[in-house]
């Protein structure tokens, strides 16, 4: 059982890696960091719900949806568009 963990644990580590390399050709860099961690944190997550059949409280399922709204906004922003709030 324990190597079964293992390997999951290392099946995510591998995908969200190689998601961080893919996403690095075409995100702008400053959009890649959070981008990058929130999608670190929602691939643990779900990893440690099916896998190890951790409980999802309200607040974590509440905090996954605010996660993914964020993902999907910092993913709207322009180059253009970030430059102008952040002066990059």
């Amino acid at each position: 059982m324990l190597l079964i963990c293992g390997l999951a644990l290392a099946f995510a580590l591998f995908v969200i890696n190689l998601l961080v390399t893919e996403m690095s050709k075409s995100v702008d860099s400053i959009l890649l960091f959070p981008i990058s961690s929130a999608i670190s944190i929602f691939i643990t997550t779900l990893i440690g719900w099916i896998v190890f059949k951790e409980k999802l409280t309200l607040r974590n399922f509440v905090g996954l949806i605010i996660e993914l709204i964020s993902i999907i906004v910092i993913g709207m922003l322009t180059p253009d568009t970030v430059s102008t709030l952040f002066g990059a």
